[in-house]
């Protein structure tokens, strides 16, 4: 499908930046060998190029629940589909993705604000203080088949792959000693920035500690 055509539910990623990376993305594909229009045919197709097929993004999360609706509706006729949502500690991850949004920024030559005016913007986001909640029950309403693990604890707690084996339906999992596609985005903030996230972010910050060992 056309990516103009899929809705874009992100509201912490920049729009001056939005155009900018989609003519990157398809610039990519093209190079692969993909290119436009996209469409539901395409993305069934290379699924079934794996024989176990599976799809990763960090974007999803942030489409709404009417599109994630049709999608499952197209797709559940060709695949048994399970959904494996991964969390990180919610102030870590928020502060990797506003150096990330720098970084883009950079990358396509666009000024966007400083990192710390970023950091209270979304803070103070209502999306942003419910979302770790808010995605896990909007695909669950969606999906029959979910389940929620963590970045921290997942690769060091055995538990936890053996939690995924048996939602899996698989013997084992190999793990790659050579992470992959592995970024950190840091940045320094003052520790009264840090006690407002906390209070801000605590659903979120709850809701990820129930996930923990």
């Amino acid at each position: 499908m056309h990516h103009d055509n899929i809705p874009n539910d992100d509201q912490m990623y920049p729009l001056k930046l939005v155009e900018q990376h989609k003519l990157y993305v398809t610039h990519e594909n093209q190079k692969i060998g993909f290119s436009q229009p996209y469409n539901l045919n395409n993305y069934v197709s290379y699924l079934d190029s794996y024989a176990k097929p599976f799809d990763f993004s960090q974007s999803y999360f942030l489409l709404p629940e009417d599109y994630l609706r049709k999608i499952n509706e197209d797709l559940r006729c060709h695949f048994d589909i399970k959904v494996i949502l991964m969390y990180r500690e919610p102030i870590q991850r928020l502060i990797s993705y506003i150096g990330m949004v720098h970084h883009d920024a950079g990358f396509f030559g666009i000024k966007v604000k400083e990192k710390k005016d970023l950091f209270l913007e979304y803070i103070n986001n209502p999306k942003l203080q419910t979302l770790y909640r808010d995605v896990k029950e909007k695909f669950e309403r969606v999906f029959d088949n979910v389940i929620c693990l963590t970045t921290e604890d997942f690769f060091i707690n055995q538990q936890k792959q053996d939690k995924l084996k048996k939602f899996l339906e698989v013997s084992e999992i190999k793990p790659l000693f050579n992470p992959q596609n592995v970024r950190n985005y840091k940045f320094e903030l003052h520790n009264d920035y840090i006690e407002l996230a906390n209070t801000k972010l605590k659903d979120s910050i709850d809701f990820y500690t129930t996930l923990l060992p």
